[in-house]
């Protein structure tokens, strides 16, 4: 079980909702593929009735609404102004505000997608269980999350969060992994300096750092250390990596 501040974090996506288009490059990345893989693994291009919690400013839900066919959308986020972005993409779509681990679901979905938001539940195990019993007979929940080796550069100078790894994943789901698909990449973005890195962190969301107050001499510290041991090699650059894993669950019925 996680710790982690849901207060804190629903501040800090509050803050950033406006930048985080232009800075999350991967969690772009990771909302088309996961939609692409859905198409692929399942065959199917119609869902009836779509929930999709964690939803931020609406990325997965408008690259969805491009490309399947749906009767209901029903969406939901920590960040109650969420909906004044969501709610602009298509009159159909539906926000639910709370916590996806707090709130009741009294619907049966075809399909519950999330991307790189189950990273920030504090009970996954529950929350799976609950996700999975909101499934019709058939019905797909697909998800994106992060690995062990997201922003291991941060991790490497003692910063940045815990997260599962892909066996932890697999377990969540118990006896039912016969139905479970999981895909896992790296991928690694250049930054001209580690206040860019630091900088992207803070625009694209809540941030690595967790609670962390720096001082001067200490945020010094960590950009010299990030520039020391991070660059990249005959560049004026250094890395920053992301660890992507990709999750669709079958809730086969024979």
């Amino acid at each position: 079980m996680n710790n982690n501040n849901k207060i804190l974090i629903e501040q800090r996506f509050t803050k950033a909702l406006n930048t985080y288009k232009n800075n999350a490059t991967i969690q772009i990345y990771m909302a088309k593929k996961l939609l692409a893989l859905i198409k692929k693994i399942s065959n199917k291009e119609n869902f009836k009735d779509v929930f999709e919690f964690g939803c931020g400013c609406g990325l997965l839900t408008n690259e969805f609404i491009k490309r399947y066919n749906y009767k209901t959308y029903l969406t939901n986020d920590i960040v109650e102004k969420c909906s004044d972005h969501v709610l602009q993409i298509c009159e159909k779509i539906e926000f639910i505000y709370g916590d996806i681990e707090q709130i009741n679901i009294d619907k049966k979905f075809d399909l519950i997608i999330s991307n790189a938001t189950f990273q920030w539940l504090n009970n996954p195990s529950k929350t799976i269980k609950t996700l999975i019993s909101c499934l019709k007979p058939n019905g797909i929940l697909a998800f994106t999350t992060f690995g062990i080796n997201n922003f291991q550069e941060l991790k490497q100078l003692d910063y940045g969060l815990d997260y599962m790894d892909i066996k932890s994943l697999k377990s969540l789901f118990g006896k039912k992994q016969d139905s479970l698909f999981i895909e896992e990449e790296i991928k690694i973005l250049e930054f001209k300096t580690p206040y860019e890195v630091l900088k992207h962190i803070k625009l694209s969301g809540v941030n690595a750092i967790g609670k962390t107050f720096f001082t001067k001499s200490k945020l010094n510290k960590l950009i010299n250390d990030y520039h020391k041991y991070f660059k990249i090699k005959n560049k004026q650059s250094v890395s920053l990596t992301y660890h992507p894993i990709f999750i669709i669950f079958s809730n086969v019925v024979i």
